[in-house]
């Protein structure tokens, strides 16, 4: 009998994965016993609290939830790795079949990945301490010629000020990590730092620091092109790379992933890294 029955359970699998991926090009169906695992998909990313973060022991945060529902859509499991950005994008430049998250898209790294799919926009501001008795900067020119700002190494952020022709070691400075330009800026060490809204909202809860502490200045121009995305590296598996496009699109289109990205987390106390 038992065997009738698992005879029976594996054909109405193998239905099952026919149809759907006859359907949709990539596989749904939820794991059988017996089954072997999907194979997994070596993923790399920061820690960019709250959109992604080290949280119970794993990688959290509502950009992590999109790109693990896009992998399991494709056919794959996520092997999520959190390492500081600057790493991150040296092992997704260098390494074949491998997926980096959240990354802006630009003009200048358009032609170093390939491009899975947008996981939400990356509008970055200036902001410098509250009550400064500095005039306000009202253009970019003003801000750089009186100002230095701190910005984390390797990101698109130190890019675009480069591109801005701001000088290194006058005009701005770059640290290892997003709390380190945090830390600067309070101490008086900058007079601005660039962040998302959101990151730099979390620094300041885990950090247990008013949100009225800092203010906003400018908004750095080029982000409203620069949106963030899912990225494979070069020489990756075409047909790895195809399901996983066909997997975004399937999701974007069923409003899956809008619902993942308006997830919100909390700032806990004692927030760290494993790392």
């Amino acid at each position: 009998m038992k065997g009738v029955l698992a005879d029976r359970m594996e054909i109405m699998t193998r239905l099952c994965l026919w149809l759907l991926a006859a359907l949709t090009g990539f596989p749904a169906c939820p794991a059988h016993a017996g089954l072997a695992p999907p194979p997994a998909i070596f993923v790399v990313t920061e820690d960019r609290a709250p959109q992604t973060l080290w949280l119970g022991n794993q990688p959290a945060g509502p950009h992590t939830a999109m790109v693990k529902r896009i992998v399991e859509a494709a056919g794959y499991r996520a092997d999520i790795q959190m390492y500081p950005w600057q790493r991150s994008y040296f092992l997704a430049q260098t390494r074949p079949n491998t997926l980096i998250y959240s990354i802006a898209r630009s003009e200048s790294r358009e032609k170093h990945f390939l491009w899975i799919g947008e996981l939400d926009s990356g509008l970055r501001w200036f902001y410098r301490r509250a009550g400064s008795r500095q005039p306000l900067p009202r253009t970019m020119e003003d801000l750089r010629l009186g100002n230095t700002t701190c910005v984390v190494q390797g990101d698109i952020g130190e890019e675009n000020l480069r591109q801005l022709h701001f000088m290194e070691g006058k005009e701005f400075v770059v640290a290892y990590q997003r709390k380190d330009c945090l830390k600067m800026l309070l101490a008086g060490s900058v007079s601005m730092l660039l962040e998302a809204p959101d990151g730099l909202q979390w620094e300041l809860a885990i950090n247990r620091i008013p949100d009225a502490a800092v203010e906003k200045v400018l908004l750095l121009p080029s982000s409203h092109t620069q949106p963030l995305y899912l990225a494979a590296s070069l020489g990756s598996d075409p047909a790895m790379v195809e399901r996983l496009r066909n997997a975004w699109l399937a999701l974007s289109r069923s409003g899956e992933l809008g619902q993942l990205r308006r997830q919100r987390i909390t700032a806990p106390m004692n927030y760290h890294l494993p790392h």
